[in-house]
């Protein structure tokens, strides 16, 4: 039978179980994966759609005859980029019917929530504050444990635990606006050397520039070509302060990048261009989503490697992202975190 749970109330659980009076503990890889799982526990529904995120391995006590042998899984937190990364979590939009329900006898527990660059955001258990997040990717882990067959000799059931994995896509509001659609795979991206620099003119020019100061926040500047003159502009702006004619390592010059961009690129595209810094040249980074409803246009920036070891110098990129006309016509609002 399948329990509903409505996501409207603080959500509080204690783990059935946090160990073993008598047993023994498997130690080593305790990794579990969809593929091993042998019946899914929850399903998710919003807007008349529903998804079954994929259920991360927490914990297990099973009875060997003898003993209950315990196992441990890997924290969500430290795996969460890397099932991000090999498309194994779901993707669902929030509306304000959102549900979860339990299934095959499982019981719901607490919730954890993630933003974009999989931080994890403590102070947001409460599900009810859903509702009042910003437009936005969110990653969403809610455990659930389900107790197996009962044994006698030691008083208790056999037990497993997931953190059932899936990600939130917040839209304008919770009242029925048009939800951001993810269209990273329509668009075109380029990463580029740009050098550091901590100029105010670089960020207070760009379309976001009242986000810039925002607490709390990070975001990064923002900049839309229509021609190639506003592109040719651009670099004679900024060629002082940043580097417009040389490469790093693997990345080529802006220069070069951009060559592809003629009058017939930008009869029917626009070019969208995002300033990165960092503190290490070590660090490279990409285009973890783009997403747009119409009116506010979003690129979200994300780290793509982490060196053991990283050069001691600041650096910056462009990420340029080619983008149809078509898709940003009636945008006014466009960001870059």
């Amino acid at each position: 039978m399948k329990k509903k749970f409505v996501m409207i109330f603080t959500l509080v659980f204690v783990l059935a179980f946090t160990g073993c009076n008598k047993g023994r503990t498997i130690t080593g890889d305790t990794t579990h994966t969809n593929e091993k799982t042998e019946e899914h526990l929850l399903t998710v529904t919003a807007g008349g759609e529903s998804i079954r995120p994929y259920q991360h391995f927490l914990y297990s006590g099973q009875w060997d005859g003898e003993y209950f042998v315990c196992a441990d899984g890997v924290n969500l937190t430290t795996e969460l980029q890397r099932l991000d990364e090999e498309d194994l979590i779901p993707q669902l939009n929030y509306s304000e019917d959102f549900e979860a329900i339990s299934e095959n006898g499982a019981e719901l527990g607490y919730v954890m929530l993630y933003d974009s660059k999989y931080k994890e955001l403590e102070e947001l258990q409460n599900i009810s504050k859903l509702s009042e997040l910003d437009k936005g990717e969110y990653y969403v882990g809610i455990a659930v444990n389900k107790e197996g067959k009962y044994i006698g000799e030691a008083k208790k059931n056999e037990y497993i635990g997931y953190i059932c994995v899936f990600k939130l896509s917040v839209g304008t509001n919770s009242e029925g606006k048009t939800k951001a659609s993810d269209i990273t795979k329509s668009v075109e991206v380029t990463v580029s050397y740009a050098n550091y620099t901590d100029e105010d003119a670089i960020y207070s020019g760009g379309l976001n520039a009242d986000k810039m100061t925002i607490e709390g926040e990070y975001h990064f500047p923002i900049y839309k070509f229509d021609s190639v003159q506003a592109l040719e502009q651009f670099k004679r702006t900024f060629g002082e302060i940043l580097t417009m004619e040389y490469g790093y390592d693997e990345n080529p010059s802006f220069n070069e990048a951009t060559t592809k961009y003629d009058e017939a690129f930008f009869k029917d595209n626009a070019l969208m261009l995002v300033y990165v810094t960092a503190g290490s040249g070590s660090l490279r980074f990409g285009v973890g989503s783009v997403t747009c409803d119409g009116k506010s246009f979003c690129i979200d920036v994300k780290q793509t490697n982490n060196p053991e070891v990283c050069t001691d110098d600041m650096a910056g990129w462009f990420i340029t992202v080619a983008v149809a006309d078509s898709v940003i016509a009636n945008c006014t609002e466009f960001d870059a975190k």
